[in-house]
């Protein structure tokens, strides 16, 4: 026997025992281990693994699996990346918001399916809550009807909703709003004060500690509506309509005090002396911020809610001339023969009031128990 034919009977010999012995070497489960979580939103996010060993045996099925609770398996969510060995990367997805998920990969060959020994966990991130403004119904020259309703808390509580409104597109709480403060996802909010003949933008908001969600714009047109001293108007009677024919101010129907006095006597309130139409809003808040005494004439308009308004002032002084001409000779408003309060300051002992019967102004002692009617502007 030559000795190339020897030399290769024995390598044929020792490929067929190394074949052999590594045949004879167990399949065990794989050994694998799990990425970094990445790109976490509310709803997604990435990882992957890496496949260490393969247990002697083909890859058949690799991917992750993950739970809400700790140890996932792929009898929970799973996603799925295929097989071999090759590292691998996936995406998670419809994940709840501010969530906690745990995440594991996992490995299948023969031998059964295996987990990373490192089991990660991430926390989805938070959304701002989502909502539908669905319908803006019973509209007349000066109200509607507007009704939300949240769809997606987006993983934490509301705080606040509403719907916010301007005659501009895409209103923001930043423009006009009105609070909803019952019911659980829908809600309905009566907005008042509105202009006649004009074409509004409203949409639902809520508000939670991820911030500001909005729902989809509508838009509705008030009827056109004639605005006219004497009417019964958004909580009281016009008295006074400016060239516009759309602002002006209301009268309650009725007083609101027959004994109170003005307040602060001996003190000079700053910026309350103001005596022309109009002006009475800037008194009440001049007076209620330097005057702190309760029960004043001031503070009984300011605190004051009527017809779902609650914008009410003291008239000043001006004021009460418009009342006596538009109101009182015309037999509106029920005024009684006593002092009625102006918010008009004189000095820091007195301040002007007006008798309708008489149409006269007086410069009054502050601790007078005079009557209060209070008045809004539109």
């Amino acid at each position: 026997m030559s000795f190339r034919l020897f030399y290769t009977l024995l390598f044929l010999q020792f490929t067929v025992a190394c074949k052999k012995q590594h045949d004879n070497i167990p399949v065990t489960l794989a050994s694998l281990s799990t990425n970094y979580v990445s790109n976490i939103t509310a709803s997604s996010a990435i990882s992957g693994g890496v496949i260490i060993y393969d247990g002697e045996a083909t890859i058949i099925s690799k991917g992750l699996c993950y739970s809400t609770a700790a140890h996932p398996t792929i009898a929970d969510n799973v996603v799925n990346a295929g097989n071999g060995t090759t590292a691998f990367t996936c995406t998670m997805k419809g994940l709840l918001p501010n969530t906690t998920y745990y995440v594991r990969a996992y490995a299948t060959n023969s031998a059964g399916t295996a987990y990373s020994t490192n089991e990660l966990f991430f926390n989805t991130t938070l959304i701002t809550p989502t909502l539908t403004t669905i319908v803006t119904s019973s509209v007349t020259g000066n109200n509607a009807i507007c009704i939300g309703k949240v769809t997606n808390q987006g993983g934490s509580a509301i705080t606040e909703r509403g719907v916010c409104y301007s005659t501009n597109v895409n209103p923001t709480i930043t423009d006009s709003l009105l609070l909803s403060v019952s019911g659980t996802d829908s809600f309905s909010v009566n907005l008042t004060g509105l202009l006649s003949n004009t074409i509004y933008y409203v949409r639902a908001y809520a508000k939670s500690i991820a911030g500001v969600g909005y729902g989809n714009e509508i838009s509705f047109t008030t009827l056109n509506q004639i605005i006219a001293v004497g009417q019964n108007y958004n909580g009281g009677i016009i008295f006074y309509v400016d060239d516009t024919g759309r602002h002006g101010l209301i009268a309650a129907a009725t007083d609101q005090s027959t004994s109170a006095d003005w307040g602060c006597y001996s003190s000079a309130l700053v910026g309350t002396t103001g005596a022309s139409p109009g002006s009475g809003t800037q008194n009440t808040i001049d007076i209620i911020t330097g005057c702190a005494t309760t029960g004043i004439a001031a503070e009984i308009c300011s605190s004051l809610t009527l017809g779902g308004f609650t914008d009410w002032v003291l008239p000043s002084s001006g004021d009460m001339t418009y009342m006596y001409t538009n109101l009182y000779l015309n037999g509106l408003g029920n005024f009684s023969t006593r002092n009625y309060w102006s918010s008009t300051q004189f000095d820091g002992y007195n301040a002007s009031s007006f008798i309708f019967n008489t149409n006269t102004h007086s410069n009054s002692n502050k601790n007078s128990p005079y009557s209060v009617r209070a008045i809004r502007s539109f």
